[in-house]
């Protein structure tokens, strides 16, 4: 501003991003450094609801694989109806708990840029949530 005051606005935390932070400011004058204990309150991304659909099968059918990782598999699937190629990911309920799936899809609900993917959709089937997202 121009009283020379700035403002950091920190986006799509989680509760386990709660912690102390620290923001050093540097310019030709010196340094200047500041902390504060942040504790950040469970909720989706910017009061986002996502919603969980079931009988993915209904809607697509699995091609193969295109890669995995420790939480996820990813595979490339086709629209029933559209015939339209889909890459979707597979996230083990195992592994990853529902908020946090949650937050995934809440996040790219949110974005919007020619770099990133676009979920189009969220399934929830006994073993997985499942993302379909942009191929």
């Amino acid at each position: 501003s121009d009283s020379g005051e700035l403002t950091l606005k920190i986006c799509n935390l989680m509760p386990q991003d709660s912690g102390i932070y620290t923001c050093v400011a540097t310019n030709e004058h010196g340094t200047a450094s500041t902390s504060a204990t942040i504790k950040v309150q469970d909720s989706a991304a910017d009061g986002a609801t996502i919603s969980w659909k079931e009988n993915f099968d209904l809607a697509y059918a699995e091609l193969h694989e295109i890669g995995r990782g420790r939480f996820s598999i990813v595979k490339k699937c086709v629209h029933k109806a559209t015939r339209k190629d889909v890459a979707v990911k597979f996230i083990s309920k195992k592994m990853k708990k529902k908020e946090q799936a949650a937050h995934e899809a809440a996040l790219l609900q949110h974005l919007q840029h020619p770099q990133y993917i676009t979920i189009h959709d969220t399934y929830e089937s006994p073993t997985s949530y499942i993302l379909v997202l942009e191929l």
